[in-house]
């Protein structure tokens, strides 16, 4: 299959030289077309010396649901599709960045009068026995499009493989360099300017891994900015905010509609409860939505955890079931920014309405988001090259065999990435949504 679809690549760009975008539609949903969508972006986005090298693509299910036919279910998805592909294209002019952008209104004046980045970082673990590691970085102030870093790592220490039965390693182990090529990146398009204020939102660490995480990738983050020099000669030294981004919890939150609150940031009789039934509302007793909170609802005192600075953020409309909000932990905050904890709550929430893949506010933090979408793409790219045969089961490989699998396999990502068309062409726009 992959001989057969990289000759149909070649002439489809042959034929057509200044091809921007491939829309491929797709037959259903099933494991065998997943398989070919894997190949169609491993081979458009990371072959190095195709015509086709760096082709962003966006695929399409042209399948009918129920009474509807194809047409139908592709004109309901139109508008998403639009949000997608906008950001996969290239501006106008110079080419540099994508064709879709917005801003915010009322920014917060720190994204308004300071230059600022966002950066998102994660990792995705069981990878056909590697890890895959993303950090995005917003490209510019709207903080739409994001230039992109992918790396595949070791899913523990290759130096002492008889602890490799421990839980995944969540540190970013290249962090410094793939956030000093982020910052390069900025620095380029910023006519040679640093970016005065840095948040960096993690996804994926759990409240065990709050210490080790924090400890080493603080480190790695002020090693990358070392290496930088600022635009009066001097180390660069950014204001930097570190925010840990958790979905994965029982926490939810209802309106108390007793008339009997006993007020307080965030208290509510139910805030600890869990909604049952579609919408919540009708777990009470109430017909609708009516104990569901509002977008934008943030609770702090009372429930959040003692220590350090954190917060529940509810920044999205439920429109079925119940919200589930996002626990944001701020881990590191630079005293010369002067921050509140009500600053970073609105700061946060702004971002959620930028999340280009939808035109509606989203409940997580978009790098974060973002950075979690290019993991999946790394894993994709994997799981396209090596096959579903590709990963036999560690239990059943001699030690050296282990440590040959997982160096072949972040071998070839890793190289992948650094020479193909995402790490060139497509970088700084959104092509992994």
């Amino acid at each position: 299959m992959r001989d057969a679809l990289q000759q149909d690549l070649a002439e489809i760009c042959n034929w057509n030289s200044g091809l921007q975008l491939l829309v491929v539609l797709l037959p259903g949903t099933d494991a065998a077309t997943a398989n070919l969508r894997k190949h169609i972006k491993m081979l458009t986005e990371t072959e190095v010396g195709m015509t086709y090298c760096g082709l962003a693509t966006q695929c399409v299910c042209w399948q009918g649901k129920g009474s509807k036919t194809a047409l139908q279910v592709c004109e309901q998805k139109l508008n998403n599709l639009l949000l997608k592909i906008g950001t996969k294209l290239p501006a106008k002019g110079n080419g540099k960045g994508a064709s879709y952008n917005a801003h915010l209104a009322r920014p917060h004046p720190l994204l308004d009068q300071k230059r600022t980045m966002f950066i998102g970082a994660d990792v995705t673990h069981n990878v056909m026995n590697i890890s895959v590691a993303g950090v995005v970085a917003s490209r510019d102030r709207h903080f739409v499009n994001y230039f992109s870093e992918l790396r595949g790592q070791a899913p523990f220490d290759l130096a002492d493989l008889k602890m490799r039965r421990r839980k995944s390693e969540e540190r970013i182990k290249d962090l410094q360099p793939m956030v000093l090529e982020l910052l390069s990146k900025w620095k380029a398009g910023q006519g040679g300017l640093l970016p005065e204020v840095i948040f960096y939102y993690r996804d994926g660490v759990s409240d065990g891994q709050f210490v080790p995480v924090l400890t080493f990738e603080l480190v790695e983050l002020t090693r990358a900015f070392q290496q930088l020099k600022d635009g009066d000669g001097t180390h660069y030294n950014p204001k930097l905010v570190i925010i840990v981004a958790q979905k994965k919890h029982n926490t939810r939150f209802f309106k108390d509609v007793s008339g009997d609150s006993k007020g307080g940031k965030g208290y509510s009789e139910r805030g600890e409860g869990k909604g049952k039934g579609k919408g919540g509302g009708k777990s009470s007793g109430k017909p609708g939505f009516e104990v569901q909170v509002d977008q934008g609802t943030v609770a702090a005192s009372g429930i959040a955890r003692p220590g350090h600075l954190n917060f529940f953020l509810v920044s999205q409309h439920s429109g079925l079931g119940t919200a589930v909000p996002c626990h944001y932990n701020v881990l590191h905050m630079d005293k010369r920014l002067h921050l509140t904890a009500h600053d970073v709550e609105i700061i946060t929430y702004h971002l959620c309405h930028l999340y280009s893949r939808a035109d509606k506010v989203v409940g997580y933090a978009p790098p974060a988001y973002l950075a979690d979408h290019l993991c999946e793409r790394g894993k994709e790219y994997v799981e396209a090259h090596f096959g579903t045969n590709g990963a036999p089961l560690l239990k059943e490989l001699s030690e050296d065999q282990i440590k040959e699998d997982i160096e072949q396999k972040i071998a070839w990502l890793n190289g992948k990435w650094s020479s193909g068309g995402s790490k060139t062409v497509l970088n700084g726009r959104n092509y992994f949504c």
